[in-house]
């Protein structure tokens, strides 16, 4: 009506009585006396919906809704208006453009330029507040993908970390499963073993001139002796179950051996007490050879304690210990 839109606050009389004898405004007014804006608009739709059953005319009443109400909020005030069977009803949304009922043309015109030249202004600014959202969003995911970037290239150096210090730990782990006891069994053990094996190989050097026939083998990792027999298809069987006289060669060529090992330690000097008994024949003749040719070749000197008549005739040098009678002391002669 004046080219724009026109604000006018009518009261019913009852209310203007009221405002003008107590000197208050609605905003301070008694709790009683409420405005369109103090109910919500279901309420209003039930409130019509009542007093509609009093009015024989028609009737209609408009809804004053806030800016920022939705299609939703309108579709369900008049989804409710229909459920409580409203003659009528309108809405009206704050903010919106609208022109009034009679007007002429050129105002109507001009209302309407008025009105295109709103609603352009609310989309430029609906796009402007879009394009400004999108905006921020898509700073946001940059943000996001920067981030991630870097989490990645962390990882990446964590993983090379993860699999050195894998690596360095398999490797210790390695020695400590072979080496890592804390009374450091495993390593003299182990260390034992070696010395075992080194051991093992001179004596079957000695053995060879005792005995073609057996030949000694460790077992790794233990102080475990096995004896090979050639003669028997080069069976293994354990140093328990061969025979006596077997037993005396196998520990003459492994004490002959440790005479040898070590070079700080010197054994110039054996003492073999009995075993001789368990041999015969040619067996014997080996050892006695054997011992000969140590003790010409190494210059050891080799003692033997010994009840056996043949061993004696081989030997040049002897102490002899002859008890006298029934007497309680004995004789000691040197011969050769």
């Amino acid at each position: 009506m004046h080219g724009e839109d026109v604000t006018y606050t009518v009261h019913p009389t009852i209310i203007q009585e009221y405002l003008e004898k107590s000197g208050k405004t609605l905003r301070d007014a008694d709790d009683y006396i409420v405005s369109s804006e103090d109910i919500t608009p279901i309420d209003r739709v039930k409130v019509q919906s009542v007093w509609q059953k009093h009015i024989d005319a028609s009737i209609s009443s408009t809804v004053n809704l806030p800016k920022h109400t939705t299609v939703e909020d309108v579709k369900d005030i008049y989804m409710s208006a229909y459920e409580y069977n409203l003659k009528g009803i309108t809405i009206f949304r704050s903010g919106c453009a609208r022109s009034a009922i009679l007007v002429d043309t050129k105002d109507t015109n001009k209302e309407t330029e008025k009105i295109k030249t709103k609603k352009v202004a609310c989309k430029g600014e609906n796009v402007e507040t879009e394009i400004k959202a999108e905006s921020e969003q898509l700073g946001a995911l940059k943000l996001v993908l920067k981030v991630d970037a870097q989490n990645k290239e962390k990882l990446g150096g964590l993983i090379k970390q993860a699999e050195a210090a894998k690596m360095e730990f398999e490797k210790w782990m390695s020695l400590n499963q072979l080496l890592g006891s804390s009374d450091g069994k495993d390593f003299r053990t182990i260390a034992q073993s070696y010395v075992l094996s080194h051991l093992i190989h001179a004596a079957n050097t000695y053995m060879q001139s005792l005995s073609d026939r057996y030949t000694l083998k460790g077992v790794p990792g233990t102080f475990i002796i096995n004896v090979v027999d050639k003669y028997d298809g080069g069976i293994t069987r354990a140093a328990s179950t061969i025979s006596g006289g077997e037993t005396f060669l196998v520990s003459l060529a492994l004490a002959l051996a440790l005479s040898d090992v070590g070079g700080s330690l010197s054994v110039d000097t054996l003492f073999i007490d009995e075993g001789f008994g368990t041999l015969s024949g040619e067996s014997l003749q080996m050892a006695i050879t054997t011992l000969r040719t140590l003790h010409s070749k190494s210059n050891k000197h080799v003692g033997i304690i010994s009840h056996v008549d043949e061993l004696k005739e081989n030997i040049p040098v002897q102490i002899q210990v002859n008890q006298q009678g029934n007497a309680s002391y004995s004789t000691i002669a040197i011969l050769g």
